[in-house]
């Protein structure tokens, strides 16, 4: 296995190059430049999902929340009492 020293001093040889000059003209032509909406439309209808189905759970959170009987306060002193531990 070699050092660190000897790894980078051989990859000091090699440069990394870019792309070929034509490249960014070749892909720049290649489109016409015009935004399609059909093209958006899976990305909004995903978006659209995701928001009614975030505003129908908070619906039912607001009607569960509201069918369920507040506790009273004897409750809670009965739990606590039920939570005790028996006294030898």
């Amino acid at each position: 296995m070699t050092d660190d020293g000897e790894l980078e001093a051989l990859l000091r040889e090699y440069r990394p190059i870019g792309p070929p000059p034509g490249l960014r003209n070749q892909i720049l032509n290649a489109g016409d430049g015009a935004i399609r909406l059909r093209d958006w439309l899976p990305a909004v209808a995903a978006v659209v999902l995701a928001v009614v189905f975030y505003w129908l759970a908070g619906v039912e959170r607001r009607m569960l929340s509201a069918s369920m009987p507040a506790a009273s306060p004897s409750d809670h002193k009965a739990a606590f009492i039920v939570e005790e531990p028996l006294q030898p």
